[in-house]
């Protein structure tokens, strides 16, 4: 049986296991969503089932803090530190409940990491992954399908559409 986007052989041995090949480096976006939270779960199994190094991220949205980007938000500057000061706290508890589920797993090979974002969230999901060496993302979904999917977008989409590596998306 061939891997139709890599065209790589998978043997029958490892898809009887129920995943086609043994990931070396997994990359689990979060964003402390309960979709997010199934696929911490659903990553932190595999990479302990395979001994594979998992890497759980939040990408956290940024504006450069000049006063021109201030004044453009009808805002001070000091309100905006103020903001991303709280948007990191929520994001090193959104990081540190997931570590606490790779941990309830089993899974000891682990790093979490917060990652600014200047332009987009999926771009930058994927620089992370080429730049880790990535083999498996692990995604969840709002589950959203037809219309609505296409009128809202959704980074989990988009990672599907331009990611070079293979990805699994948790409902």
């Amino acid at each position: 049986m061939a891997d139709q986007r890599s065209g790589q052989r998978i043997s029958s041995k490892n898809a009887s296991n129920g995943f086609p090949f043994k990931p070396k480096r997994i990359l689990v976006p979060t964003d402390g969503s309960e979709n997010a939270t199934r696929a911490v779960s659903v990553a932190a199994q595999i990479a302990k089932k395979y001994g594979s190094e998992l890497l759980i991220l939040i990408v956290t949205r940024r504006h450069d803090l000049t006063t021109e980007v201030a004044s453009s938000f009808q805002t001070s500057k000091q309100v905006l530190v103020e903001y991303y000061d709280q948007m990191d706290k929520k994001s090193n508890r959104v990081l540190e409940d997931a570590a606490a589920i790779a941990e309830s797993i089993g899974c000891s090979n682990f790093k979490t990491e917060a990652v600014p974002e200047f332009d987009s969230v999926p771009k930058q999901i994927l620089d992370q992954t080429v730049s880790k060496k990535v083999d498996l993302i692990v995604i969840g979904t709002r589950g959203l399908g037809g219309f609505k999917k296409l009128l809202l977008g959704s980074v989990s989409s988009s990672v599907v559409t331009h990611a070079n590596c293979n990805i699994l998306v948790v409902r």
